[in-house]
């Protein structure tokens, strides 16, 4: 009796959860960018890596897929929280070890302060007069084959970062 309560609680328990499949996450991402445009980054990839890399004519693409975006309101709050976070982490540091440069400490506050501000002042600006949620900078993950720097056929994954107008920006290899 007791184990058919349990799988009774555990049914009612995970058919209650609201949470989104991974396919329906990865199609609303990928309204933004259609199969034209993964083409156009696939065509910009190979360029890339024909320039850079060990052997180029190696080269075996397998897949690439939309992987996400980033607002200009996002990157500016993500700033945002960085700035003050070290501005607090400079605070906790000036109390742990004392001014040993009163001056130093000084001008990096003002400086520091500065930074929060000019961040502060350009978020308002974008809320009301910009479009918060342009689209800055689009991610892609990458699949490929290609020889190492000792011969030997690699499958590697890389996350390509593009501009709006898909143009790489960086690609930088998953571990």
């Amino acid at each position: 009796m007791k184990k058919i309560l349990l799988v009774l609680f555990v049914f009612v328990l995970v058919s209650c959860t609201n949470k989104k499949s991974v396919q329906a996450v990865n199609k609303e991402n990928s309204d933004h960018v259609n199969k034209g445009n993964i083409e156009i980054v696939d065509q910009k990839i190979k360029e890339y890596i024909t320039e850079n890399a060990n052997d180029p004519k190696s080269y075996q693409p397998i897949n690439t897929i939309f992987s996400d975006s980033l607002t200009y309101l996002k990157g500016l709050e993500s700033q945002l929280y960085g700035a003050t976070r070290m501005m607090e982490f400079d605070r906790k540091e000036r109390r742990l070890y004392g001014d040993s440069d009163p001056a130093r400490y000084a001008a990096e506050a003002k400086s520091d302060q500065k930074n929060v501000d000019s961040l502060k002042n350009l978020m308002d600006s974008l809320l009301k007069t910009g479009d918060p949620h342009r689209i800055e900078y689009y991610y892609f993950l990458h699949s490929c084959r290609l020889r190492n720097g000792y011969g030997g056929l690699v499958k590697s994954t890389y996350k390509v970062i593009t501009d709006p107008a898909l143009n790489i920006i960086k690609m930088v290899e998953q571990k």
